[in-house]
């Protein structure tokens, strides 16, 4: 555990320290609440939904906090304290030069502070308990000053929240006015939204969790009844407010740029059940095009994925071709008038229709980053990004501007597909240049459509690549001349110009690789004194490099070459990080493929004595190692999962 490895919790600890009094709250810690109390609490409410909801969020407001104040933290001592009001002192009375040393020496002192009581913590932790603490201890995500398109530098935080928010078309404030709209909602359908909702999604600004709906749902079942039906036909402001929060987008060159961050919205859980009522309702009479995936069970990036492959295989002898287009703004260009048309329509029924108009409209954000939450804005365009609904929704606003228009004339095959905003047009003819003509054509179909919407095709995300030998030379898109390029990503799955899946296995090779270096890094931080043993390693493997490795691993298992290449990385990642024999990486290889692999042996076996804690015999004996064989796919070669005396 070095200090350098501390230097992103430094700039988090800063930010704490800096924060005023928009700070981020704690959350909650239902863990820590008599349940038989609250269900007596929540036994006594009565009234309108209104009264019952006011209620509730009065009871969850005095249950304990998880968190600790700013200034009440386990490392935090008085001698901090007085130098974070010198430092202020010195600010105020504007004596630049000694604030600027004196603030050093402080930032100093809190990352020193902080780096002790982590490494004490850590030297009394045990292997069981050291796994969770490795998700409290590490730093969350900063997100840097950011550089607008004209070249100016925003580094505070209320500039850089109002970057954001110009991204959601802000509308002046209005006042709040009740709507109501005839909509019903029966027990079958509130029970199925509750049994079906995750139980490890954040709250919104109410603070209530699935788990404590789920307990109110099962002591007082007719009360919770009463409230959703009333606030589903009357509607409540808290259900329109949201807290977001920012995450990086993949494969971008610089996080400095405000369309790095995708924006998600953190919702009421009570709100979030209630919209899956409706996602209910709405699907029973609107449905996607069969070339839609995402949004649905069974319909995800790999069934997406299997189709172009299959129309791959079955145009083998012709020049195949595809083209790959994303929409810019995504959900936050929704247009809500555009939308309720499309939905009436498609059939949507009326009392349906006017509730997803009113719980589009009127809605209020917060910025939540950086240890600290923004002022308010307020929007009346898109679909709040983090809604069980939302994607839906998109799905049937795209609906026209990726209907499948499959073609299958004489010698000319085409279809459109997509996955949310992602599209792509597929070709195949019987020249290289009808193909492209093809490609161009089914474009330019799904841009004018999209323009009509009020959206458009970013034209650095617009990607096309020719399948198979010959000149495919260049192709002109909207006046842009795009070049081909060699290597196309579709989905997250990469395609080289001969079809094959060779670059997609290198790119998540690498994706491994720096997986492999985190959970190195993990146990030489925390390693020093007390340290995480094999069976943590184990689970950081299965939970984190396991699924990076794999991805795509259905569609190359036939594929004896690049197989074996996946099996050896991940053997040597096992062997590097808890120095295991090869013998129990092929196994589990086997385990996640189901199909028999070449055992690939290596000259350097390390001999070490628990080694055979690794063995899933004996840790069936072992119940605070947990259970680690009944978790493959397969059941069946867990007692072939040995580590013999020799390797030992």
């Amino acid at each position: 555990m070095d200090k350098t490895g501390l230097e992103h919790s430094g700039q988090m600890i800063k930010l704490r320290i800096s924060a005023d009094a928009n700070v981020e709250s704690p959350k909650i810690a239902y863990r820590k609440v008599d349940w038989n109390k609250l269900s007596d609490a929540m036994g006594k409410i009565g009234g309108t939904g209104e009264e019952i909801w006011a209620e509730m969020r009065r009871i969850v407001d005095k249950l304990p906090k998880a968190g600790v104040a700013r200034g009440k933290c386990t490392w935090w001592t008085e001698k901090l304290e007085r130098m974070a009001k010198d430092v202020k002192c010195l600010r105020r009375r504007g004596e630049k030069d000694m604030w600027k040393v004196a603030r050093a020496v402080f930032r100093n002192s809190v990352i020193q502070a902080r780096y002790d009581w982590m490494k004490e913590k850590l030297s009394k932790a045990k292997d069981p308990d050291i796994y969770k603490m490795i998700v409290t201890l590490e730093a969350r995500r900063t997100v840097p000053p950011l550089i607008t398109e004209d070249g100016t530098k925003l580094s505070s935080h209320k500039a850089m929240a109002d970057c954001f928010g110009s991204q959601l078309n802000p509308v002046p404030e209005e006042k709040w006015t009740r709507q109501d709209v005839d909509l019903d909602v029966d027990d079958a359908e509130l029970g199925y939204a509750l049994r079906t909702s995750p139980g490890n999604t954040a709250g919104g600004i109410d603070g209530m969790s699935y788990p404590l709906l789920r307990f109110f749902w099962e002591k007082h079942k007719s009360s919770m009844m009463g409230m959703v039906k009333s606030l589903v036909r009357t509607d409540t402001e808290d259900w329109h407010k949201s807290s977001c929060v920012l995450i990086k987008k993949g494969d971008k060159d610089r996080y400095d740029v405000a369309k790095s961050w995708r924006i998600i919205h953190l919702l009421p859980c009570m709100a979030k059940v209630t919209e899956r009522v409706i996602l209910a309702k709405l699907a029973k009479t609107v449905t996607l095009e069969e070339s839609q995936f995402g949004s649905r069970k069974r319909r995800s990036t790999g069934d997406a994925m299997k189709v172009i492959l299959d129309f791959m295989e079955y145009h083998k002898g012709k020049k195949c071709g595809m083209i790959t287009m994303d929409v810019e703004g995504g959900f936050d260009k929704v247009n809500i008038d555009i939308l309720s048309d499309i939905l009436t329509a498609r059939g949507c029924p009326r009392d349906v229709n006017l509730w997803i108009r009113r719980w589009a409209g009127r809605r209020s954000v917060r910025f939540r980053f950086n240890r600290r939450v923004s002022r308010q804005y307020w929007t009346n365009q898109g679909v709040p990004q983090g809604s069980p609904l939302s994607p839906y929704l998109f799905g049937i606003y795209v609906s026209d501007v990726f209907r499948p228009r499959i073609s299958t004339r004489m010698a000319v095959a085409s279809i459109t597909m997509s996955y949310d905003d992602d599209g792509t047009v597929l070709a195949a003819t019987s020249s290289l240049e009808s193909t492209k003509d093809e490609l161009v054509k089914g474009y330019n179909e799904c841009s004018m459509v999209a323009r009509n919407r009020g959206m458009g095709f970013s034209p650095a995300k617009v990607d096309w690549m020719g399948i198979g030998i010959g000149e495919w030379g260049d192709l002109t898109v909207n006046g842009n001349v795009k070049k081909m390029v060699k290597e196309i990503r579709v989905l997250g799955y990469r395609l080289d110009c001969e079809g094959k899946m060779g670059k997609h296995v290198e790119y998540w090779a690498e994706r491994g690789v720096d997986v492999r270096r985190r959970i190195a890094a993990i146990g030489r931080r925390y390693g020093s004194e007390g340290g995480i043993g094999s069976w943590e390693c184990l689970r950081l493997i299965k939970g984190a490099y396991l699924p990076t490795i794999y991805y795509g691993l259905e569609f190359i298992r036939h594929d004896e070459k690049l197989m074996k290449k996946v099996q050896v990385h991940v053997n040597d990642t096992i062997r590097s990080l808890i120095r295991a024999p090869f013998g129990l990486a092929n196994s589990i290889m086997l385990a996640e493929t189901g199909i028999p692999l070449a055992a690939i042996t290596g000259r350097y076996m390390e001999r070490r004595g628990y080694g055979r804690h690794i063995n899933l015999g004996i840790m069936a004996h072992l119940p605070w190692y947990g259970c680690f064989g009944n978790r493959w796919k397969d059941d069946r070669i867990n007692a072939s999962i040995e580590v013999s005396d020799k390797v030992l």
